[in-house]
């Protein structure tokens, strides 16, 4: 720290003032020549608004990432006696830090679907339609999340959020949230005067449609790489389907995900109430035979067409999966018959 007028040391003995800028400080030090006050900052401001400073920056983006708050910062700073920052300054750095992530994000999901290009076209399973001539199809998986579980019977979820992963490259390809509730229209706000992220009104459990809707439908990505979305694997959820293909221009194929379909199947079975052996065994063997015969209908079709024949040992199934024959008493037989 120095004088910009005599080039000497400025001491910290001499401070007139210290203003506290979230995990930052600008310090009023006095020369001790020229009795000049000059302001030290701290910490690096930022280029385009002086009055931000590049730790507080980096506080809310490890927040954003940690997936914490206010609360468990204070007590990691106040641990290691840091003064605390106010909730008013984390929310202010929050938004700036936040559009910066979704750009980010935004890109990496542009390489992802550059990359399952590529790996689609050397896979040669690149799927062809004449309503969107001069576009390739892909193949995505589509899931979405609430912040706030539902029970199964009840969904009251303010946001929620859904990605499409590529078939082969196993990266996110783009990514979509829908939000109920904005803090600053229920504060009187008008929309313009804000970055206002409320964009659904509709019920949580619709949010999983309106999603897959937006991104295989109304994809700016899409656009951007002359792509659409051949083939979809998700859990087996009519709504979304049916949301899809009444929109869509072009025919979308349906591909059970395995371990939704288990969960299915394992949930049919404890609804006829069948014993936890029998149901273990079926539920361990059918998804065994969908694992060793993916990629083979005819195969997978006989296969799972001999899972009650075998389990209640009225026909030898000789090619049937290795290390997984199971004996049952001859009231199992019973039961399963």
């Amino acid at each position: 720290m120095w004088c910009n007028l005599c080039k000497i040391l400025l001491s910290f003995d001499l401070t007139v003032q210290r203003l506290q800028k979230g995990l930052s400080n600008i310090y009023s030090i006095k020369c001790s020549q020229c009795a000049v006050v000059k302001q030290v900052y701290t910490n690096d401001v930022f280029d385009d608004d002086r009055s931000l400073f590049t730790i507080n920056a980096k506080a809310a983006a490890g927040t954003v990432d940690a997936g914490i708050g206010e609360t468990q910062l204070n007590a990691l700073l106040t641990s290691m006696n840091i003064e605390p920052v106010s909730s008013s300054l984390l929310k202010r750095y929050e938004r700036k830090v936040g559009k910066c992530i979704e750009k980010a994000a935004i890109e990496s999901c542009s390489q992802s679907l550059e990359e399952e290009i590529s790996l689609t076209e050397n896979a040669n399973d690149i799927v062809l339609d004449n309503n969107v001539p001069g576009m390739s199809g892909l193949t995505f998986s589509f899931d979405a999340g609430w912040q706030k579980r539902g029970t199964g019977r009840s969904y009251n979820s303010l946001s929620g959020h859904g990605v499409l992963m590529g078939h082969y490259s196993k990266k996110i390809c783009s990514f979509a949230t829908r939000s109920k509730n904005c803090r600053r229209c229920l504060l009187g706000h008008k929309q313009e005067d804000h970055d206002c992220r409320r964009n659904y009104d509709g019920s949580a459990k619709g949010m999983e449609a309106d999603m897959a809707v937006m991104l295989y439908t109304k994809n700016p990505l899409f656009e951007k790489h002359k792509v659409f979305g051949a083939r979809l694997v998700m859990d087996n959820d009519c709504s979304t389907i049916a949301s899809l293909r009444k929109v869509s221009k072009h025919s979308i194929e349906l591909w059970a995900d395995k371990n939704h379909s288990v969960k299915t199947f394992t949930s049919s079975l404890w609804n006829i109430s069948l014993p936890r052996g029998i149901i273990e065994y079926f539920c361990s063997t059918f998804g065994g035979v969908i694992e060793e015969h993916k990629g083979n209908p005819d195969d997978l079709r006989d296969k799972l067409k001999s899972l009650v024949p075998h389990a209640s040992a009225t026909i030898v199934c000789a090619l049937f999966i290795k290390k997984r024959r199971t004996m049952f008493t001859s009231d199992c037989r019973k039961k399963i018959r």
